[in-house]
């Protein structure tokens, strides 16, 4: 199980974070959230993850409204310190594909492909085979794409969870975070306003809790 913390908007979070046991951190470029980070804000945040990437700890970019050239740019003004790119808008397969391949092309980093309605679901469910490009599953249609904090049905997730590698995400908090697992069995959970101070800054105790609660049931 593995366990994404999103939002990260100062060093000091993410070193705590990442020495909580979290397995990947996401930052956020999409200048609607509170979570925005520019690159040039990125960076100190990238380098404090850096020596947790060389034990094996992953950094996601989550980017909406942004266009290839404008991800690949990003990724080149941060040196590419990102192991995922994770892109929140619904992509048909022709895009995934050159997106996916542009992006590999240029600095070898894959795609979380996110998910965010039903009818996504169904349609990749029924026509796709296993794959192992992760997905992160969000159906909670919040006003931002991501970090809403609102939950939804999980239990709908379980089918898709079982064929694919999925981040479930929407409204997870200490509290249902192992009632979200046990409906969806998922291969990770995402978490950002469910353990958060205030918006961008974590409450790291909150993030302890449901690392610790997460793996001891593996």
């Amino acid at each position: 199980m593995f366990i994404k913390i999103c939002g990260i908007t100062v060093p000091e979070d993410a070193a705590a974070v990442l020495e909580a046991g979290a397995d990947f951190i996401g930052v956020i470029h999409y200048p609607k959230s509170p979570r925005h980070l520019t690159a040039a804000a990125m960076l100190p945040v990238l380098h404090t993850a850096e020596p947790f990437r060389k034990r094996g700890r992953k950094t996601v970019l989550v980017a909406a409204d942004s266009t290839t050239e404008d991800i690949i740019k990003l990724l080149d003004a941060v040196e590419c310190k990102f192991d995922y790119v994770q892109i929140h808008r619904e992509l048909t397969e022709d895009e995934y594909g050159s997106i996916a391949a542009r992006l590999n092309e240029k600095h070898k980093i894959q795609i979380i492909r996110v998910v965010r309605t039903l009818e996504t679901v169904q349609r990749l469910f029924s026509s796709s085979s296993f794959s192992s490009v992760p997905y992160l599953l969000e159906l909670s249609h919040g006003r931002l794409p991501g970090g809403n904090g609102k939950d939804w049905d999980w239990s709908a997730a379980k089918p898709f969870c079982q064929k694919f590698p999925t981040l479930l995400a929407g409204g997870i908090t200490p509290d249902n975070v192992l009632e979200a697992v046990r409906q969806a069995e998922p291969f990770g959970i995402d978490l950002s306003s469910g353990v958060e101070l205030s918006p961008g800054r974590k409450d790291i105790e909150k993030v302890r809790k449901v690392i610790t609660m997460v793996k001891s049931i593996i």
